[in-house]
């Protein structure tokens, strides 16, 4: 499986003289220059994933930039950080090029350790939707790991704020999740597809969407069973359960939609947290 590497790669690293401490730097050289007179830093809108521990080195080995002057720019981190804590901080990159000039960028990082016990934990989501409440929801790393890992990733990066229900069906299941921008497509963990997965489409689970065309097609969207549908067994990804909050359920489900089953009144969802119970998150497996 293809681990996604978070960021724009632009160029060959050249890594050149490596310091030992906090506010290290390496060289970068590029195919590719921009015609700013300050370099650009090569950014993404998700977070980066590192093991805890690592070196302010092995931070910046993700961290692309390239400028227009003597294709190289200088890279450093010019904040503190502390990369023995599990979880995510913030972290401020300073690219300099031969001419002196200079852009500072803030990413936000994730230092995590490879965890085996993974299965053993059992993660606990919190959907908070305006006007309507909390629906509380376990996830099952055990079942549908590369699933779990993928919407926890997202629920860490503050994806879903903002966010809808935008399609409901009562007796069926209410589903939400589109966000701005989506990872990469990953496996769909179900029976249909290869992949052992016991946990059935009743009321209350957790599943995820996915395109008719590809079984290998999950990203963002997700759907929450409003009341059994066997039917879908089988043929799409379950990896979690409610646990409260089943009055917020069922009054989303009766709302009045549209003929495209899409809410007259928009169901916002303010925002998704989760307590990760133990779970140590590793980079999403895209499908190849």
């Amino acid at each position: 499986m293809k681990k996604i590497v978070l960021g724009l790669g632009i160029g060959i690293l050249i890594f050149v003289g490596f310091t030992r401490f906090l506010g290290g730097t390496r060289l970068i050289n590029r195919y590719i220059f921009n015609d700013k007179d300050a370099p650009t830093i090569v950014s993404s809108d998700f977070f980066y994933i590192y093991p805890i521990g690592s070196s302010s080195e092995e931070v910046l080995d993700k961290i692309n930039c390239y400028d227009n002057v003597d294709e190289y720019c200088n890279l450093k981190i010019v904040s503190t950080f502390d990369s023995t804590r599990q979880g995510m901080t913030s972290i401020e990159v300073q690219a300099k090029d031969s001419a002196g000039n200079t852009t500072i960028e803030t990413f936000k990082v994730f230092f995590t350790e490879e965890n085996d016990n993974n299965h053993l934990s059992r993660p606990e989501v919190t959907i908070t939707v305006q006007n309507y409440g909390e629906m509380t929801l376990v996830l099952y790393p055990n079942i549908a790991p590369i699933t779990v890992n993928n919407f926890i990733f997202y629920i860490l990066n503050n994806s879903y704020t903002g966010s809808s229900f935008h399609r409901v069906i009562e007796g069926f299941m209410i589903q939400g999740g589109k966000v701005e921008e989506t990872i990469c497509p990953i496996y769909g963990e179900f029976s249909n597809n290869g992949f052992d997965n016991p946990l059935l489409h009743t009321r209350g689970v957790l599943a995820m969407a996915r395109t008719m065309q590809s079984m290998n097609s999950q990203t963002s969207q997700f759907f929450i069973m409003h009341e059994d549908y066997p039917y879908l067994d089988g043929d799409y990804t379950t990896f979690g359960k409610l646990t409260s909050g089943y009055n917020v359920l069922d009054a989303i489900a009766e709302i009045d939609t549209d003929m495209n089953d899409a809410p007259l009144q928009q169901v916002v969802i303010t925002e998704i947290t989760v307590d990760l119970d133990g779970y140590e998150l590793s980079e999403v497996d895209c499908y190849e």
